[in-house]
């Protein structure tokens, strides 16, 4: 379940129109969800989703051209109480992962940018000087993790 929820919520961000620099928004802020297609009880993948574990570590990008600079990678996504995504962590600053702070963006400040070949780039529409003043971001300004809350109540 948590892995269809996390591919459904994955197949949203990416799976939207055009975006002004010539790239695909991630997530345009108001709630759009692609349904699901199951057979028999199970997911069945479409074209364009993409694993939430394929999408972490992704580098993330300060532009579309190709002399563009890599300014982060993705660490986490960020979901709001209905699962919808709110941000997207990336590490900037440091050095193969050290010294690396954690800043949270908005998913409406991403996009993906098609490249030659077939390949796609993590656009964000800052640079890593303004990423680098941004505050610190951590797991730990979050509520507690959803195993520690709750069970919803059976209707």
């Amino acid at each position: 379940m948590k892995r269809l929820l996390a591919t459904t919520m994955l197949a949203a961000m990416v799976a939207l129109p055009a975006f002004a620099q010539g790239g695909t928004p991630i997530f345009t802020g108001e709630k759009q969800h692609q349904p699901v297609t199951s057979k028999n009880g199970y997911f069945v993948a479409s074209p364009g989703q993409l694993l939430t574990s394929d999408f972490i570590g992704q580098p993330v990008y300060n532009g579309p051209s190709d002399d563009a600079d890599n300014i982060g990678t993705v660490n986490d996504i960020i979901l709001g109480a209905d699962g919808t995504p709110q941000a997207i962590v990336i590490g900037v600053g440091g050095f193969l992962g050290v010294g690396e702070k954690d800043v949270a963006i908005g998913c409406n400040h991403f996009s993906w940018v098609d490249k030659s070949g077939g390949t796609r780039w993590l656009m964000v529409d800052a640079d890593k000087e303004q990423l680098e003043k941004r505050p610190f971001s951590t797991a730990m300004q979050l509520s507690p993790p959803m195993a520690h809350r709750a069970p919803p109540k059976k209707q």
